[in-house]
């Protein structure tokens, strides 16, 4: 891109392309650039102690924000500069997704989910008032333990002493 030619004629980098650019100018060699996500992934295995910075790279920052709202500051233009701001973050979320994972993070996803049926785990359910939870004692870690109806029914519980409750206490 010729940074030296008028602002309307220079052609907007796509997201990918500016957390490249990022990269780039922060050190990355331009073998691993080429390799995308993997690459970024095996860099920073062998430079660990520039994850800080690499992450730093890809979060959009306040100026790649205003960027994106000044490119459509309109009214009429809201839903494009709305499309534009979720393609920014989901471009970002990709890589970090490469960086927590290690590796392409669907793949992986759905390997640590063959490889961890029939283990115990946290869902993320946020309990709200009259909710509906199981109480499985035969499976249980302790007496507090809850288990909300999605997880209850996917879970094995024949023969197992169980029951079920309604939230009713005050949850923040």
């Amino acid at each position: 891109m010729d940074v030296s030619s008028p602002p309307e004629k220079r052609r907007a980098l796509s997201h990918h392309d500016a957390i490249l650019q990022k990269l780039a100018q922060h050190g990355v060699p331009q073998e691993y650039l080429d390799q995308s996500q993997a690459g970024l992934v095996a860099f920073v295995g062998e430079n660990r102690f520039l994850l800080p910075e690499i992450v730093s790279c890809i979060i959009p920052s306040d100026v790649d924000v205003s960027a994106v709202c000044r490119s459509f500051k309109e009214d009429s233009a809201g839903g494009h500069r709305q499309a534009q701001m979720k393609l920014l973050v989901s471009e970002s979320l990709l890589w970090l997704q490469w960086l927590m994972f290690e590796e392409e993070p669907c793949g992986c996803l759905k390997i640590l989910a063959q490889n961890s049926s029939d283990q115990r785990a946290v869902c993320g359910t946020v309990w709200k008032k009259n909710d509906l939870a199981y109480r499985c004692r035969t499976c249980e870690h302790d007496p507090t333990c809850a288990i909300c109806v999605p997880c209850f029914q996917n879970g094995d519980h024949k023969g197992h002493d169980y029951s079920s409750n309604v939230f009713w206490w005050r949850v923040l």
